[in-house]
């Protein structure tokens, strides 16, 4: 869920009935309503949904189960447009209002109004995916051996994963 005011929140997720079919919903809250959103039929599962102030749109998250692939779209409360298509996991993560994406790889990008961009390389470190946090110098990761803190220079695992799990 995201939105910018009390009266426009947007969530997402996917209805599926009885015999396993499925496809996503998009729901509104007015600040007194829930309303379904009405979009063409896609079969996938969206994941998260983020609203970007700098193009007054929403970038949403989602996979296929069948195929595994993972789509980003944009939405401006009207339409779906697919944006980016990917093979591999990815991650959406959004911090001090900018929408970051892990393309299942050591890189971070950051989308600037139009495409996503080369934010942060973490290439030949610990780096295992996604981020949050309170700023671009001030995040935390997932480390393929903890959970790791980047400062703006460094990224170090400040907790490392119990070696029993």
């Amino acid at each position: 869920m995201d939105g910018i005011t009390p009266n426009e929140i947007y969530a997402v997720g996917f209805a599926q009935k009885e015999d396993g079919e499925y496809k996503g919903i998009i729901m509104h809250y007015d600040g007194k309503n829930w309303k379904q959103v009405s979009i063409p039929d896609l079969i996938v599962i969206f994941a998260k949904i983020f609203y970007n102030p700098e193009t007054d749109e929403y970038i949403m998250f989602g996979f296929v189960n069948e195929t595994g692939e993972n789509i980003i779209y944009l939405f401006d409360r009207k339409s779906l447009k697919e944006i980016a298509r990917y093979q591999n996991s990815i991650e959406l993560s959004k911090v001090e209002n900018k929408i970051y994406l892990n393309d299942g790889t050591q890189r971070i990008y950051r989308y600037d109004k139009t495409k996503f961009n080369l934010f942060k390389d973490f290439t030949g470190t610990n780096y295992g995916g996604r981020m949050w946090g309170r700023s671009e110098i001030d995040f935390f990761t997932d480390n393929r051996d903890g959970i790791g803190h980047y400062n703006g220079t460094d990224l170090v695992t400040v907790f490392k994963r119990f070696s029993n799990y």
